[in-house]
């Protein structure tokens, strides 16, 4: 994925001085969140999963290459429980 400059100095900067973690969904798992959610322009179109997922398959790899730390993010006690027990590692 080809990314702009500003976004590749950001990650560089984000890594160098900090703990990046990538709360990861699927897009089917983000729909379910945001589907009520009218806040979202990028999500007011007529197939808004399939947005989704365009999205998706623009950021995942760069999210993964940033971040330090993946964490699935299906549950709020799940995903809190994850990110504990990878950040006392």
């Amino acid at each position: 994925m080809a990314a702009p400059y500003y976004a590749v100095k950001t990650d560089r900067f984000l890594r160098q001085n900090g703990t990046v973690v990538y709360l990861h969904a699927i897009p089917e798992t983000l729909l379910e969140r945001t589907r009520y959610d009218s806040n979202r322009p990028l999500l007011q179109v007529a197939d808004p999963l399939t947005k989704l997922q365009e999205l998706y398959d623009q950021r995942d790899t760069l999210y993964r290459q940033t971040a330090h730390l993946v964490i699935e993010s299906d549950s709020c006690h799940k995903t809190l429980k994850r990110l504990i027990q990878a950040l006392g590692e």
